[in-house]
């Protein structure tokens, strides 16, 4: 198997004033992704304005760096700890 050397990562910003999307780089566990911070669903902004997206693609990506475990079990925690921060600030995916 080919042993990875050096990682570089680049983020650019879209045309949106915050960019949604995360980057994860585990070297350890030779873990890396990406993960997609897509529009939110629902207007909320944190106190230190960041969206519902951005929250959520940056906890997953924090799960993943972090992980020790197999990936499913990562995935899973990732969502909970998704859903636990929606509901927190009383972000809603229904429309009423």
């Amino acid at each position: 198997m080919a042993q990875i050397k050096n990682i570089t990562q680049i983020s650019y910003p879209g045309v949106r004033r915050l960019n949604e999307d995360a980057v994860c780089v585990n070297k350890s566990q030779k873990v890396f992704g990406v993960f997609d911070g897509a529009s939110s669903l629902d207007s909320y902004l944190s106190p230190d304005k960041k969206t519902g997206a951005y929250i959520a693609s940056h906890i997953a990506a924090g799960t993943f760096a972090r992980v020790d475990k197999d990936l499913v079990e990562t995935a899973l925690k990732a969502n909970s700890t998704i859903q636990d921060a929606h509901l927190k600030a009383h972000i809603t995916l229904l429309k009423t």
